[in-house]
């Protein structure tokens, strides 16, 4: 069970990453020989989030919120949250 919520966390993760570090980040995994998931994916997000936000109109792949407007910036996110699971 624990590791379907990781998988879940890192495709929502992954769902907000700009199409440019995407690139940028299998670039350097392959010329690192980086070949563990985790310690990638560990050194991706500390990658990402020293980032500097993109520029206005600057693709992000990122859609906009339901209300139409921009999508929030990546500091002003909050981690997603799951309900509680009944136990039976």
């Amino acid at each position: 069970m624990a590791a379907s919520g990781g998988n879940r966390r890192s495709r929502s993760f992954m769902m907000r990453v700009p199409l440019a570090f995407d690139a940028q980040v299998r670039g350097r995994m392959k010329k690192e020989g980086i070949e563990n998931q985790s310690a990638f994916w560990r050194k991706a997000m500390v990658f990402y989030l020293a980032q500097p936000d993109p520029e206005p109109g600057e693709d992000t792949g990122e859609e906009p919120d339901e209300d139409g407007g921009p999508a929030p910036s990546r500091n002003d996110r909050t981690p997603p949250t799951t309900p509680p699971r009944s136990s039976r």
